[in-house]
């Protein structure tokens, strides 16, 4: 049985958080755990009433009926903690841009063993997601992901690439208007591009393509500025040995987009390309039982 987990403190800001988290474990067929953390004692009657009306929006507005879990202690390390306990296949919680709750909410996609999403107030509409993909095999995962999340809510799904400038393979024809040069060009990300396409039409998810040139976040504030997107779903890398780090620009698109922001985490094998390759050889070698 899949598992999410809806973190709130009652606050006006998390009741989006809620609706939608409980519209995605609808969808899923998903259990739903309510948590809610009081840093004082003194918060934890607020606390527990925030709880159950949330559990009463969730079963009036989705059918769905959840587990209330309530707790004493530092937000960010119990949730932390719960995730790393149980395989929740996502986290969401209400993401205000300012003050405490947003830093809080940023410290929680750093540490949390699952998928977060880092939900706006505003969750009546899910219809466009925005992928923003990181042209290697390593955002496959976020594509699954995302793919099944577009069918199962409807949605339709718009594959965001952003290149320093044009390969030298298709300088020159590539934009925004024709990304099928790109999936033409026999490129690395021509070849990420057609397999990215595939996964999504094997789901009967509806998809485009969108090409740019420059700095990842001017561009996405370009695009974000040009066209309405409910959600935004960037990766974060995950070592394989099981270590979480968030890079800069992952978290400047978490800070800065009003809409809906998914974090999916990614593996990167430390073992991998030709760096491993080299560390590899060197290894045998050195292990290599002397001949006699």
């Amino acid at each position: 049985m899949k598992k999410i987990l809806i973190a709130t403190d009652g606050s006006p800001r998390d009741q989006g958080a809620v609706r939608l988290g409980g519209r995605i474990a609808a969808a899923f067929k998903a259990e739903v755990t309510l948590v809610g953390i009081s840093e004082e004692v003194s918060q934890q009657s607020a606390v527990l009433e925030a709880l159950s009306k949330a559990q009463a929006i969730l079963r009036q507005e989705s059918q769905v009926e959840a587990t209330i879990l309530s707790a004493q202690g530092d937000p960010v390390e119990r949730i932390a903690a719960l995730t790393a306990e149980t395989p929740f296949i996502l986290v969401v919680l209400g993401g205000a841009r300012m003050g405490g709750h947003a830093l809080k909410a940023h410290q929680l996609v750093r540490r949390v063993h699952s998928r977060v999403l880092v939900a706006r107030e505003d969750t009546s509409r899910f219809e466009r997601i925005l992928l923003c993909s990181g042209g290697s095999r390593h955002s496959e995962r976020a594509v699954r992901f995302t793919g099944e999340l577009a069918a199962r809510m409807g949605a339709e799904i718009t594959f965001f690439h952003v290149m320093a400038r044009p390969p030298a393979v298709f300088e020159g024809a590539a934009n925004e208007e024709n990304p099928e040069v790109v999936v033409g060009s026999h490129s690395g990300l021509g070849r990420v591009v057609e397999r990215q396409n595939e996964m999504l039409e094997a789901l009967g998810v509806t998809h485009s393509v969108r090409l740019r040139y420059g700095f990842v976040l001017d561009e996405l504030s370009k695009e974000l500025e040009q066209s309405s997107y409910d959600l935004v779903v960037v990766g974060a890398r995950m070592k394989g040995s099981g270590g979480f780090f968030m890079d800069d620009l992952t978290g400047a698109i978490v800070d800065s987009v009003d809409s809906s922001v998914l974090v999916v985490r990614t593996v990167l094998e430390p073992s991998g390309g030709w760096f491993g390759r080299v560390r590899r050889w060197l290894r045998q070698r050195t292990h290599r039982k002397p001949k006699g």
